[in-house]
């Protein structure tokens, strides 16, 4: 019986030895004898001898790249707070007035500035030719009843030449002006720089005057069909003898509705409409005037 249990002890131990011998001996450094596997504590290799990078130093790396492009990166020199933000660089510094105008280190910057806007008022006319003396605009006395059309425009930006006056202004200065007028398939336009005349007094008068004038030494060019004619006049003069017309001896805005054609509406009005060159004079009579 003790026979039999040595021979199963010893068959016990045999089968354990069998089992060891198959296992890899380890260094202490990890390495094995055989030397054919991959240190345990290394990473796979890829193929550089760069060390593999570490969990940390990829979130910090991620978090740079996204600071770049966010508020406070990189872009954050153009927002507001950057290097050209109030309080940054002080040659940078610019404020804006309350008119508009853009001021660099106690310096205005002109070219910031645009010209006002021009404040146009044009009035619309028509009528027809009421008299023809010679031969004005290459035109003979077969003009004469012939219809007419065209318009008058001034800026209300103009400035008045007689400030002191409060009863009369002139105004040529500051601002445009334009004038057609057309009549069998001819146009006359204006220079540009009509000369206005207002009088708030009692008659009322408005004049719209172009071409060479008397008592200014203004160069206005008008023209006929496009080439200048620097002979061509115009005289248009608005009457009311009421007084009502004007309320002021500024330019009309809006421009008074007046029934031209005949004394009524509470207006007393006259008019006197004339073009002329060297050669002679059209005279004409109006019978519709409007602002558009």
């Amino acid at each position: 019986m003790r026979r039999l249990i040595g021979v199963a002890a010893l068959a016990v131990l045999a089968g354990c030895g069998s089992g060891s011998t198959g296992t890899k001996a380890e260094h202490p450094d990890g390495g094995s004898d055989t030397g054919g596997a991959d240190h345990p504590m290394e990473a796979p290799s890829t193929g550089t001898d760069a060390p593999a990078e570490t969990a940390t130093e990829s979130v910090a790396d991620a978090g740079v790249e996204a600071a770049a492009d966010a508020p406070g990166g990189e872009a954050a020199a153009d927002a507001p707070g950057g290097d050209t933000a109030p309080g940054g660089d002080a040659n940078d510094a610019a404020d804006v007035r309350a008119d508009g105008l853009v001021v660099v280190d106690g310096v205005a910057d002109l070219s910031e500035v645009e010209a006002a806007a021009p404040r146009l008022v044009t009035v619309a006319y028509t009528g027809t030719v009421a008299t023809v003396v010679g031969t004005p605009l290459g035109f003979d006395s077969t003009v004469r009843t012939a219809p007419v059309s065209g318009s008058f425009t001034y800026d209300l930006r103009l400035v008045d030449d007689l400030p002191s006056d409060p009863k009369r202004g002139s105004w040529q200065r500051g601002g445009t002006t334009a004038f057609t007028f057309t009549v069998k398939g001819h146009t006359v336009t204006g220079s540009g720089v009509a000369l206005l005349e207002t009088e708030d007094l009692n008659p009322d008068t408005f004049r719209f005057l172009d071409g060479p004038q008397p008592l200014d030494a203004v160069t206005r060019i008008m023209k006929l069909d496009g080439v200048a004619a620097p002979d061509i006049v115009l005289f248009l003069s608005i009457t009311d003898s009421t007084g009502a017309m004007l309320m002021s001896d500024a330019l009309p805005d809006p421009f008074p509705v007046l029934n031209i054609a005949n004394k009524d509406g509470g207006f007393e009005i006259s008019h006197t409409f004339s073009i002329k060159d060297t050669n002679g004079t059209l005279l004409m009579q109006l019978s519709t005037l409007a602002q558009q």
